[in-house]
């Protein structure tokens, strides 16, 4: 598609075009050649850079630079999308209308009746409803197993303060760790005081111990 044929004000029209041309007939050989697979790095690095654009807001030209890190993780957005429409899965308008309807079911405070008096009651909410739309059976489900140790420990802690556990101090923690532990050690205790790896255990018997492990 030559570029006077592309959308000449809609910026966001005119990226999406401008995608799809780069991946059509006479289009890029790099863009052509991408897949979900190869796009995981750069992916990975254009949210570091939106990360480290925002931390420096308070410099001059930073909301210029801000502008344009979003702009490449747009750009990923548009690539993944036209991969998967070039395959038949969905486009990009797909995946514009789910954000859309998600945004409407998450929000029943504003399209619906619901009542909240405060943000931290928005985000239990979101939470709720975020777990009954996937079936989630724990609160730790869906956290992203690629997340760097730091960042799914502050997940996990996150989580799991939004069902009641939560603590002022260390204490807490620590007593629930020992509590914890001490539960798992009466399952062992359970199956015999000569429990080695070569223990054969039965499936019930690992069951309770993973359940008390999770």
């Amino acid at each position: 598609m030559p570029n006077e044929a592309l959308p000449p004000s809609n910026g966001l029209a005119k990226a999406v075009a401008t995608v799809a041309a780069l991946r059509g007939e006479n289009g890029c050989p790099w863009d052509l050649a991408q897949t979900h697979q190869s796009l995981r790095p750069y992916l990975l690095e254009e949210t570091h850079e939106v990360l480290e654009a925002l931390d420096r807001l308070d410099q001059p030209g930073a909301f210029d630079e801000l502008k344009d890190e979003l702009g490449d993780v747009l750009l990923q957005v548009l690539l993944h999308s036209q991969i998967a429409e070039d395959s038949g899965k969905f486009n990009v308008n797909d995946v514009a209308m789910n954000l859309a309807e998600k945004l409407v079911r998450r929000h029943p405070h504003v399209f619906g009746g619901a009542k909240v008096n405060s943000a931290a009651e928005v985000s239990a909410q979101w939470a709720a409803i975020k777990q009954k739309e996937k079936k989630k059976e724990s609160a730790l489900d869906g956290i992203p197993s690629h997340l760097p140790a730091l960042a799914k420990s502050l997940k996990v802690i996150e989580r799991v303060s939004k069902v009641g556990f939560q603590w002022p101090d260390l204490k807490g923690p620590l007593d629930k760790v020992r509590e914890e532990l001490a539960e798992f050690l009466a399952e062992v205790e359970k199956i015999g005081p000569t429990v080695t790896r070569e223990t054969v255990l039965s499936v019930d018997q690992k069951s309770r111990l993973e359940a008390e492990l999770g």
